[in-house]
């Protein structure tokens, strides 16, 4: 029947009669989903695309089109909006039709060669968007919302804010995150129209309906189908190369929304590579791409993992027909998953898990309650049990653990549930009845046509996340922050006594774990189990595999991918084999994520990120380089372990040293290392300017004082032996005269609070240095007054240094500080508020000491 109105179609040369053949043929389709394979099979795509071109791009009719198109001009743009519809039918939801149209069929030479771009935009972008989400009723779109305009046919390029926004509501009104695209791999096409465009409504158009279908990025379907079509990468290139010099303010905005959001489940490594190349050449001269790149490498980010959408057909899940073992076990079993519920339905409950019988009837099914968003278990249908003490939210990934342990008695076994390593709470629960036939049973993971109430496109709201079951530190944001700082945290909770003592402990490095044998686990998939079809062609034997599959399953697959049960041993025999192979039905969303710490790693790591603060030559490129060198090690342990390990921070405070102004704002210390080769480095630090060099001393009391984990801070810089290095940094001029008056409230609190034994010995023998050191002309009448008056009605003295009083004392810069330093030591041991301090020192320092301090010779 194709052959023959193929045939026709071909002969014909009236609109009208093409059009009346080109409904048959799209009804035929319709009406029979398997009409589609016959449709391929018979060179129906490619007669389709010749009758395109012989009719409207072929220069010996082009005459008689050009009469046609001036007869008859509805007829004719009908045909090609007509083709296209026929089109879409035929490839919509067909993953084998999509790939060998897109692969064998040429399409967009078809449309850039064609006149419409020039003539008719709204025409083209509607026949295109139509074809997009395989509805026809789009392809008057654009001139409806051109005509709610009140546009001119000679639009102005820039467009008023005015008319932006109104057609901001209409855009918004009309799509929206619901409307699913169906026939992606149309977007690269389209967005390579939109810059050709000379009116800017249209361009503006394009980028919102775009903006419209990701909304808030809940539903993930339309955002795989942008990443998996590399709209980012396209994005990219035009937002930032040389070329973005041409984008409106306005196209600009929209262009950032888009890749902000796009960018949610990462960015390949070339085009990671590209922005850092790019932001090498221009650092913050271009603002929104050093805004992007912080943005990029500070997000959290989610796992790669199957999005199991109702909204799509009512239902969603994935089948395997048969386990390659029996269920349940004899002694008991346990079950693991990685899950996030992305948006509940009142009405309906959420369906995990369903083990079925070879009658249809479940053992087991596993489900969140409507109301209480408790997890249920049911392994009956009369048993129904629930961990009532923990309600599941929206948005956050979980670990569920359950663990059913099986008794003598069958009704009293105990199953219980453990959430995020925590264990929760344990329940008598029957134990599912054995399996006595040992006829195959089949696995269930989503919600299937039977359970499914209401049928159709936006009739159920739920949406919910699987990802592998085993942990992994790289996605996981609930644990990831605690385990990467988990010395920081423990040491706080600890409140350890003794200033030495700190716990150094590497929750990563987990020795008490254990290995589960392989034969003893049932069912276990991930994101490598997820198996392209297309992709087969890498394989020598790929065409038999694919046939094996087929044969396997004994169904019509609705979707290029399949998943594999991994709890089966790989083998060319067992690939396609019924136990091995599961469907993906109602189209769950596979979300394959990109991680950024792995590219950053495989790019350079923090060695790239320390050759761009080497690089930078203005203070805010310094602050945006260290800012993004930071972020590459903030959650990644790779990155981390190699700053570490290669003397990262040791290089970043010998970079850093070049500059003059720095500037940290951190509140508790949580990287000892760090802070002792950049903070504690008073050479780096003497070289900037007064206003730095006070908000520096003043950091000290920040993280002594004011902060709320003073005590912690304290052990933190005892343990790096801050006053010792003070005292080296005093004796090496790296605190130099002009530099002391800003740092002595700084010296006094911190003596105050190391008030130990090393430290007043220490102290002393600096006083003493400093004191009995060059020069030797020194006029010791005028010190012995000096030195005499500082004990003497010590109740009285003045807590603020007057340096009026030496400026006729010709001292080395050493001495002086030295004679700073004990007046800053006989204010705190003269406080009559707290003896506790000369009583310390007096059991300290002898007499002599005394002598030494109040004589000059």
């Amino acid at each position: 029947m194709f052959n023959i109105l193929l045939s026709q179609l071909l002969e014909l040369n009236d609109p009208i009669s093409q059009i009346y053949i080109l409904l048959q043929i799209r009804q035929l389709i319709i009406n029979n989903e398997g009409s589609k394979l016959f449709f391929r099979e018979c060179e129906g795509f490619e007669k389709i695309m010749f009758f395109l071109y012989s009719n409207f791009l072929n220069d010996k009719i082009i005459n008689t089109q050009q009469k046609a198109a001036h007869y008859f001009p509805e007829q004719s743009i009908q045909v090609i909006c007509l083709t296209f519809t026929l089109l879409s039918t035929a490839i919509s939801w067909d993953p084998f039709n999509t790939d060998y149209f897109f692969n064998y069929c040429d399409i967009s030479s078809f449309i850039l060669k064609t006149t419409l771009l020039q003539n008719d935009p709204e025409t083209l972008l509607g026949i295109l968007f139509s074809f997009a989400f395989n509805e026809e009723s789009l392809q008057s779109s654009f001139k409806s919302i051109k005509e709610q305009l009140k546009l001119e046919n000679h639009e102005e390029k820039e467009m008023q804010k005015h008319i932006f926004n109104k057609l901001y509501k209409l855009i918004k009104h009309k799509f929206s995150e619901k409307d699913i695209i169906i026939n992606p791999k149309i977007l690269p096409l389209i967005l390579y129209i939109q810059k050709d465009l000379k009116t800017s409504w249209l361009r503006l158009s394009i980028l919102l309906i775009f903006d419209s279908l990701l909304g808030d990025c809940i539903s993930e379907a339309n955002l795989v189908a942008f990443t998996n079509n590399k709209i980012p990468s396209i994005i990219i290139k035009r937002l930032f190369n040389n070329n973005s010099l041409t984008l409106d303010l306005l196209e600009k905005e929209l262009f950032l929304e888009l890749i902000t959001k796009l960018c949610k489940n990462g960015l390949p490594t070339e085009d990671i590579f590209f922005l850092l190349q790019e932001f090498s050449k221009n650092f913050t001269k271009n603002k929104e791409l050093s805004s992007f790149l912080l943005h990029l490498f500070s997000q959290d980010q989610s796992p790669s993992h199957i999005q199991f959408n109702l909204s799509l057909h009512g239902y969603s899940y994935i089948q395997f027909s048969s386990l390659y073992k029996l269920f349940p076990p004899f002694n008991g079993y346990s079950m693991f998953f990685w899950i996030r519920f992305d948006m509940f339905d009142e009405a309906l409950d959420t369906n995990i898990l369903g083990i079925l019988d070879n009658q249809k009837k479940y053992i087991y099914k596993l489900f969140l309650d409507k109301h209480n968003k408790n997890l249920s278990f049911q392994t009956s249908f009369k048993n129904l049990n629930k961990f009532s003490l923990y309600k599941f939210e929206k948005d956050l990934w979980y670990h569920i653990a359950l663990i059913h342990q099986k008794s003598k008695s069958v009704i009293s076994s105990k199953l219980s549930l453990f959430i995020n390593g925590q264990h929760i709470e344990s329940i008598e629960c029957p134990y599912p009845l054995v399996n006595q036939d040992k006829l195959p049973i089949q696995l269930l993971i989503g919600t299937p046509q039977e359970l499914s109430v209401n049928y159709g496109q936006n009739k159920s709201s739920i949406k919910w996340s699987l990802s592998r079951p085993y942990y992994n530190w790289d996605y996981q944001n609930f644990l990831k922050k605690s385990v990467l700082g988990s010395t920081t945290i423990l040491n706080v909770l600890e409140k350890t006594k003794y200033l030495e003592k700190i716990i150094e402990i590497n929750m990563t490095e987990n020795k008490i774990s254990t290995s589960i044998l392989n034969d003893k686990v049932l069912f276990y998939i991930c994101e490598d189990s997820i198996l392209n079809i297309n992709s087969f062609n890498k394989w020598d034997d790929s065409e038999k595999i694919i046939k094996k599959i087929i044969q396997s399953i004994h169904k019509k697959l609705a979707s290029d991918v399949v998943v594999l049960n991994k709890a089966i041993p790989f083998s060319s025999n067992c690939i396609a084999s019924q136990t091995r192979v599961g469907l993906l039905l109602g189209n769950p969303t596979n979300v394959v994520v990109n991680n950024i710490e792995d590219s950053i790693y495989c790019i350079g790591g923090p060695t790239l990120g320390l050759k761009l603060i080497e690089i930078s030559k203005t203070p805010n490129d310094i602050i945006y380089a260290t800012k993004l060198t930071l972020s590459f090690i903030k959650n990644s342990k790779k990155n981390l372990e190699d700053m570490e390990k290669n003397y990262g921070y040791e290089i970043l405070s010998k970079i850093l040293k070049r500059y003059d102004e720095i500037n940290p704002k951190n509140s508790i210390i949580s990287n000892i290392l760090a802070y002792k080769f950049l903070i504690l480095d008073f050479e780096l630090w003497k070289k900037a300017n007064q206003k730095t060099i006070k908000l520096y001393m003043q950091q000290f009391l920040s993280f002594i004082l004011k902060s709320s984990y003073a005590e912690f801070n304290i052990k933190c810089l005892n343990k790096i032996r801050i006053m010792k290095r003070i005292i080296i940094a005093l004796k090496l001029d790296y605190i130099t005269e002009d530099i002391f008056p800003l740092f002595s409230i700084t010296f006094k609190t911190l003596i105050k609070i190391y008030f130990t034994p090393e430290t007043i010995k220490m102290i002393a023998t600096y006083i003493i240095y400093g004191l009995y050191k060059e020069p030797k002309n020194t006029n010791y009448e005028n010190t012995r007054l000096l030195t005499t008056s500082l004990f003497k009605n010590n109740s009285n003295s003045n807590n603020n240094f007057n340096k009026n009083q030496f400026s006729s004392i010709h001292e080395t810069s050493l001495r002086k500080k030295a004679i700073w330093t004990l007046e800053i030591l006989s204010d705190i041991l003269c406080d009559s508020q707290n003896e506790s301090f000369i009583k310390n020192f007096s059991a300290i320092i002898t007499d002599k000491v005394y002598i030494c301090f109040s004589i000059s010779a």
